[in-house]
């Protein structure tokens, strides 16, 4: 949605999607990709997708992998916060969880069975991270841990998937139980929106 963060309510399920209505006023809307930030009880969860609006001034918001390649740091989203007690609660936008990835220059202590280094991300998902890391020879399909610098750390166990001549890494997540996806999104989420305010 180049780069608005547009704050929006749950309405009702829609087919595949949710119809979804904003709650501030000011905000001038066209179809397009968009990010919905699902944000409740449980945590946050980000979902890509697609976003009309409809006859009525509220969007339908549909999941599926975005139609273009865009720079996904400067793209904002719709946030829906968990204002729907009272309505048809509409939580589940989507069978399969999709990949997004945010552009995160952060350290982060990588870990493998012989030592431990500082790293710096490249880019971050809820699936894995780009890193830059020297200092440690790794080889494709190793397990390793990576620590990323929430407030209260989180180690999560990865498996090396990309191993470039220059040091960048590709680490893909795996093993990850609920707690731990629920708390990478909503860092994931609170860095975007960190990011969009910064423009």
């Amino acid at each position: 949605m180049d780069g608005k963060s547009v704050p929006v309510e749950v309405l009702t399920r829609a087919g595949d999607g949710v119809k979804l209505e904003v709650t501030e006023e000011g905000w001038s809307l066209t179809d397009g990709d968009a990010r919905l930030v699902l944000s409740g009880d449980e945590g946050t969860e980000l979902r890509p997708g697609s976003v009309a609006v409809l006859g009525d001034g509220r969007l339908l918001f549909t999941p599926g992998a975005l139609t273009r390649d865009v720079d996904e740091a400067a793209m904002g989203g719709v946030e829906a916060r968990d204002r729907q007690r009272g309505r048809e609660q509409a939580p589940d936008v989507g069978q399969r969880r999709e990949s997004f990835r945010v552009d995160i220059v952060t350290e982060v202590t990588v870990t493998s069975d012989v030592k431990s280094v500082t790293a710096s991300t490249i880019n971050v998902s809820n699936t894995g991270c780009l890193l830059q890391v020297e200092g440690l020879v790794l080889r494709d399909g190793q397990e390793v841990t990576v620590a990323l610098p929430l407030a209260d750390p989180l180690a999560l166990a990865a498996i090396v998937r990309r191993l470039d001549a220059d040091g960048r890494t590709g680490l893909m997540f795996h093993r990850m139980d609920a707690a731990e996806e629920r708390r990478l999104s909503a860092w994931l989420a609170e860095r975007q929106r960190q990011m969009l305010r910064r423009r």
